[in-house]
């Protein structure tokens, strides 16, 4: 399956107040940002797992080619409330996945993969001491 030609044509799950266009003509598939919590690393993308679906003007915003501006304030949205935007689409966009049966327990399984070892025993350990 790839991720990348499904996200063609989809809404943007991003949707970014005051900036998101929700144009399906410019959807793509967006890696988050946040490459070292996501397995990747300077000049390495993330899986394709965590990425959101994201049209021109959301995408902008979140690779920080366009200054995005708080409906609300007037003020510029903060690097953490994009972040948090991208979070947040990205579980949208993982839920129309698991909603059309086209993403399965075995491909998050191998996502383990791709995350380093030293992530995973972090969390091991948190959980435990929980």
């Amino acid at each position: 399956m790839n991720l990348k030609q499904l996200a063609k044509g989809q809404d943007c799950t991003m949707r970014i107040p005051g900036v998101c266009k929700n144009d399906r003509s410019t959807v793509v598939l967006c890696h988050t940002n946040e490459h070292r919590a996501a397995g990747g690393g300077m000049g390495l993308k993330p899986h394709d797992l965590l990425a959101f679906y994201a049209c021109s003007a959301c995408h902008d915003a979140a690779d920080g080619r366009a200054m995005v501006v708080c409906d609300n304030t007037g003020r510029p949205y903060t690097r953490d409330e994009i972040r948090v935007m991208e979070y947040q689409a990205v579980i949208r966009t993982l839920k129309i996945l698991l909603d059309a049966e086209l993403l399965f327990v075995a491909e998050i399984e191998a996502l383990k993969n791709t995350v380093k070892p030293d992530i995973l025993a972090r969390k091991k350990v948190r959980n435990e001491n929980v």
